[in-house]
């Protein structure tokens, strides 16, 4: 993963050991896994596990609504914002979706305004 980040130029934010809030959005992932997989199942081997992994992230982002996303699908929000914006950057799954801070103009009404076609003092 450091690879990646230094091959794009992206940054790595520190996260204190025994300081989960500070990470809050991976960490209500990892405990919805935790208790609807994990706790909930018993594996027989490690290719089970995998299989049954790989069945609930595809539930979780192609099935399952989430409040967080009006209701929608991650997949559903993820395909919506790409049309709307028409990149891939807009949505990229890595932050939730009211970090989006104006990448997009259909951004939540929590990120900052966007300027778009304003004119100078001249008119211009």
């Amino acid at each position: 993963m450091a690879h990646r980040s230094l091959a794009v130029r992206a940054g790595t934010l520190y996260i204190a050991p025994g300081a989960p809030w500070e990470n809050g959005y991976n960490e209500r992932l990892n405990g919805k896994r935790r208790d609807e997989l994990l706790n909930a199942e018993s594996f027989a081997d490690l290719r089970e596990a995998t299989r049954l992994g790989a069945a609930w992230q595809n539930e979780y982002k192609h099935r399952r609504p989430h409040s967080s996303l009006g209701y929608q699908t991650p997949a559903a929000f993820a395909a919506y914002g790409r049309e709307r914006c028409g990149t891939k950057q807009a949505v990229t799954g890595a932050l939730p979706p009211h970090t989006h801070h104006g990448l997009c103009p259909w951004a939540p009404a929590s990120s900052p305004p966007r300027n778009e076609g304003s004119r100078t003092r001249n008119g211009t």
